[in-house]
């Protein structure tokens, strides 16, 4: 409820009230502004409040986009899912969700650039929701990640769910599992 009114019984007159939404929660709309995250991670997002930015239009469906500079922890193979299925990463997404990956250094995308990485409807994801696996990343890079809505009505909440998965140490990572050599 909101109540507008004057200072002194005599106040009143025509005005302006201006609203606005504030940015989504746990993203930014605007790809240069994006939160920078780290490690395996489940993001709950609102897009709402969103709107289609210039960055990353490479094919005119990632309405309503939010950004995220995720960098990696580790060498290894990251999974990007807003997919709404039972599983530990149930992305909860009511909505039809496309996830782009760019693998630039952290620095946002031109206006037609394609990601690195992107996947529209995950197989075995409900309601056209994304899951983007097999995705190799390494470790310190920062990788830019942008969820948008397929259609300019898509919008709405979910959850980003980030899960990295390291790639094993070599066996000469351990001293007492030395490589022996020999010669020049």
């Amino acid at each position: 409820m909101i109540q507008v009114g004057g200072w002194g019984a005599g106040d009143s007159g025509p005005g302006v009230l201006s609203i606005s939404n504030p940015p989504p929660p746990n993203g930014s709309d605007d790809c240069a502004s994006a939160p920078a995250v780290s490690g395996n991670l489940l993001i709950p997002f609102d897009s709402t409040s969103a709107t289609t930015g210039a960055e990353g239009q490479h094919n005119g469906r990632q309405n309503n986009d939010i950004w995220w500079a995720w960098t990696a922890d580790a060498n290894g193979t990251a999974t990007f899912s807003t997919c709404n299925d039972s599983g530990a990463t149930a992305g909860n997404v009511n909505y039809d969700t496309t996830i782009g990956v760019y693998h630039n250094g952290g620095v946002c995308p031109g206006a037609i650039e394609a990601p690195a990485s992107y996947n529209d409807d995950g197989g075995g994801c409900a309601n056209f929701s994304s899951h983007l696996g097999g995705v190799a990343v390494t470790s310190g890079s920062t990788y830019m990640i942008q969820v948008g809505g397929w259609g300019a009505g898509d919008l709405g909440t979910g959850i980003l769910a980030i899960d990295l998965t390291a790639d094993p140490p070599p066996a000469e990572d351990d001293c007492a599992r030395a490589l022996a050599i020999a010669g020049q």
